[in-house]
């Protein structure tokens, strides 16, 4: 729904042509391959970051380089403030990791709190995902 706000600044002219041109994108594949959805969801549809959609040559659209960036941050941030949760819960209430993440889960997901150092967040409903890396 969200990026429906953005059809107007790209070249399909339909609500269709718009859902087919992001399908043949793979926009939603590279979404959910690095697990930005909900990052990129909630927080576009408060307006609190800029997502935009270049056109390419072949006429199918990718996120802008300033997006992904803006993206990954708030991942990698999302990533920090989930274990922080975890530390700070154990050390402060004597909680252990997986009782201090069911407390804090809508602060610390668990496919954030959980990740072993270095490793980020794949959709595992995609199976694609066991090939792709983040660039």
């Amino acid at each position: 729904m969200q990026h429906a706000y953005l059809a107007d600044r790209t070249p399909y002219r339909s609500a269709a042509e718009f859902a087919l041109g992001l399908r043949d994108s793979d926009l939603f594949a590279v979404v959910a391959n690095t697990w930005f959805w909900g990052l990129q969801a909630a927080t576009f549809r408060r307006g609190m970051i800029p997502v935009s959609l270049v056109t390419q040559a072949d006429g199918r659209v990718r996120y802008s380089s300033r997006t992904t960036e803006i993206l990954r941050a708030m991942k990698l941030l999302s990533i920090a403030e989930a274990r922080s949760v975890l530390d700070r819960a154990a050390a402060e209430e004597g909680l252990s990791p997986e009782r201090a993440q069911r407390k804090y889960d809508a602060v610390a997901p668990r496919q954030y709190a959980f990740l072993p150092a270095g490793e980020h967040p794949r959709c595992l409903a995609n199976m694609s995902t066991l090939l792709h890396r983040d660039p």
